[in-house]
């Protein structure tokens, strides 16, 4: 009996070990391939998220409430030739692009520039903002339409969208604590880099990206003397601003070429 039990149990366990010809094998919870495709999908999630959340609307805080007069801001796109010239305007905004220039904005001053096209506004490097808007006022009762401004935060630079393409956008700013000029400016596809030849210095060259550069010449003529205002407790003659660098600025193509604008020295 013992031996005919021995045998039975020997026959069970083989009918539970070895598998069915037809049987499907008992699946684990995920392959290691399968694995490996979940996790591709949740990182293609987590990255996809923040792309469907920049087709939002975006209403950001746009110069100085309560300072300055309000900002409107304008949902119509820049035109067609502006696009046409700028490849930082034909590239998506993102949401790297709302969150670095929003602190920027605060440049846009409201007693000059209204009308901001919101949706194409772009990151142009670290601190710049490029910031086109429909009107600037140029002077008492002048304004101007279709303009591309880009600030840093503490001011502003705006130039007319349809001459982009032989003058540029571009402004200097002149420091007597650095001790040096900074031109900086949009310049259309096709520019590689800029070239600023001072009248009494050395060629100074920065490459461009995001259709900006921004270059600095090192100051070299002696801060200017003037009369000090009426009603300075001081000395009678105190140093004048600083006068940006004065000089040739030229556009230079992927090969060195010189390639604009054509405009007088400065």
């Amino acid at each position: 009996m013992s031996d005919f039990l021995d045998h039975f149990g020997d026959q069970l366990r083989a009918v539970q070990v070895a598998p069915s010809p037809t049987a499907r094998p008992r699946p684990t919870w995920l392959s290691r391939a399968s694995r490996r495709g979940v996790i591709a999908g949740l990182a293609t999630l987590i990255v996809a998220g923040p792309a469907l959340a920049i087709t939002q609307p975006w209403n950001p805080t746009v110069g100085r409430p309560g300072v300055d007069r309000p900002v409107h801001v304008d949902s119509s796109p820049v035109t067609a030739a502006a696009r046409g010239e700028l490849s930082v305007l034909r590239r998506p905004q993102t949401a790297d692009d709302r969150a670095q220039v929003a602190p920027l904005l605060r440049g846009v001053v409201g007693d000059q520039v209204d009308g901001v096209q919101v949706d194409a506004i772009r990151s142009l490097k670290a601190g710049w903002a490029l910031v086109p808007a429909k009107s600037v006022q140029t002077g008492p009762s002048a304004t101007a339409t279709d303009q591309l401004c880009f600030t840093n935060g503490e001011e502003i630079t705006c130039g007319p969208a349809p001459s982009l393409s032989t003058t540029g956008v571009g402004g200097s700013t002149a420091s007597a604590t650095k001790g040096e000029t900074t031109y900086t400016g949009l310049v259309p596809d096709g520019v590689s880099g800029v070239r600023f030849t001072p009248k009494d210095g050395k060629p100074v060259e920065v490459a461009v990206a995001s259709n900006f550069y921004e270059l600095v010449i090192p100051q070299i003529a002696p801060s200017r003397m003037m009369d000090a205002p009426a009603g300075f407790e001081g000395p009678a003659r105190i140093p004048a601003p600083p006068a940006p660098v004065s000089g040739t600025l030229q556009w230079l193509d992927s090969h060195g070429a010189v390639v604009g604008p054509q405009q007088p020295d400065r």
